[in-house]
């Protein structure tokens, strides 16, 4: 009986050490494939932070890279380039001047791009595919990009939307709590009002 009974412990014993011996040769192949796809996506892991050409990851943010923007555009100044995905835009935010307002979104009003505060763009909503004529579909929640060659690339996350009358200018308020902000108008289709998005930095 005490054969057996050893026998049996000495068998358990053996599973468990097999078990063991397979978990850490499934830890090692998973550690493999890990660095191997590191390796090929050109990633650098350093304290916690991940990073490829076009993304970094800091304790599971994601903040896209700094890229260099252009000067120009059409003869005007590039103060920024504006990316909202969800409604397929890329364009460029002009300096503030009427004439350029024509060619793409300006910056109108408030702090500088990227800088605390609240950097207000404005554009028209020409059917055209830099302009703002889908501005009215963004939805709470959806991720605007915007990139400046002072500051880098910041993501802001829609807060607030809103129709007014051309004269009601609380949108271009530079309250914002000590945080960044934008606020993107364009008119109407029958000019009489304009619409404002709101977003903040995420």
């Amino acid at each position: 009986m005490k054969k057996k009974s050893n026998r049996i412990i000495r068998i358990i014993i053996l599973i468990i050490i097999i078990f063991l011996i397979y978990e850490i040769i499934e830890t090692m192949n998973n550690d493999k494939e890990i660095i191997k796809d590191i390796q090929t996506n050109n990633v650098v892991i350093d304290n916690n932070i991940m990073q490829n050409e076009d993304n970094i990851v800091v304790n599971n943010t994601v903040k896209k890279i700094n890229k260099e923007i252009v000067n120009e555009y059409m003869g005007y100044k590039v103060v920024a380039q504006l990316e909202i995905a969800s409604i397929d835009l890329n364009t460029y935010v002009l300096e503030n001047n009427q004439n350029a307002l024509n060619k793409s979104p300006i910056h109108f009003w408030g702090v500088n791009v990227n800088n605390i505060g609240n950097c207000c763009i404005a554009g028209h909503n020409f059917n055209k595919k830099n302009m703002f004529k889908n501005l009215y579909k963004l939805k709470i929640g959806d991720e605007i990009i915007l990139s400046d060659n002072e500051n880098g690339t910041v993501s802001y996350k829609v807060y607030g939307k809103d129709v007014v009358l051309p004269e009601d200018t609380q949108c271009v308020s530079q309250y914002t709590k000590g945080r960044r902000e934008i606020t993107l108008v364009t008119c109407t289709n029958d000019s009489s009002h304009r619409i404002i998005i709101k977003a903040k930095e995420v």
